[in-house]
């Protein structure tokens, strides 16, 4: 019985070994497939369900173990949704699930104009998903002390339409922006607001 024991965990280490030299090989080969040089990567942070690590070109790559944020990828990197930071590749090596998305440009302002728009909302119980609702008129009438020479500035209507085409965009995935949050926003090199880290946050789509 000692004998099997042994040689049962023996089978497992070469096992196991042999996993790690498979996934090791496959991540070499996703990193030149898509021109990754792993010396040149740069950490960025980590979140609930992963890392992500500036590879250069205009490119992240995320390391992630939500099977939620992993399928929308997918769906994006196949039906390319103008109102999300783009996919080039997705990569299941082992556990782990990567996915290599466009770099956004993370403005202040975006922060300084999101907070201003969800003031407005909450003046009518608005939450972002259904920002469409939102009263112009309603609005300038209850806060005109608020509002400048009796509008709303132009550039807080044009990031209220760049918010509703994102809005859109996730209805398009079959799934309900309530996670759209400041932090989450970026502009591409053409200046398109667009977001980013897109999860359905069903806690039984993530690893256990």
């Amino acid at each position: 019985m000692y004998f099997k024991s042994k040689l049962l965990a023996k089978y497992e280490i070469v096992i196991a070994s042999k996993r790690d030299e498979y996934s090791d090989d496959a991540l070499n080969r996703f990193y030149t497939k898509n021109h990754i040089n792993q010396e040149a990567m740069h950490y960025l942070g980590s979140g609930s369900f992963g890392e992500a690590y500036d590879v250069g070109n205009g490119k992240v790559l995320k390391k992630t173990t939500s099977r939620s944020e992993y399928k929308l990828a997918q769906e994006i990197q196949k039906e390319k949704p103008p109102a999300f930071a783009a996919v080039f590749d997705t990569a299941k090596i082992g556990s782990d699930l990567y996915i290599l998305v466009e770099k956004l440009n993370i403005d202040s302002d975006i922060e300084d104009l999101f907070v201003r728009v969800t003031s407005m909302l909450e003046t009518q119980e608005l939450p972002i998903p259904y920002l469409g609702h939102f009263d112009e008129d309603e609005y300038i009438a209850s806060c005109g002390d608020e509002v400048a020479d009796g509008k709303i500035t132009q550039d807080v209507i044009d990031f209220m339409n760049e918010l509703e085409n994102i809005v859109r965009g996730y209805r398009s995935l079959g799934i309900e922006a309530a996670d759209i949050r400041s932090d989450n926003l970026g502009r591409d090199h053409t200046g398109k607001l667009k977001a980013f880290d897109i999860d359905d946050k069903d806690p039984r789509s993530h690893w256990k």
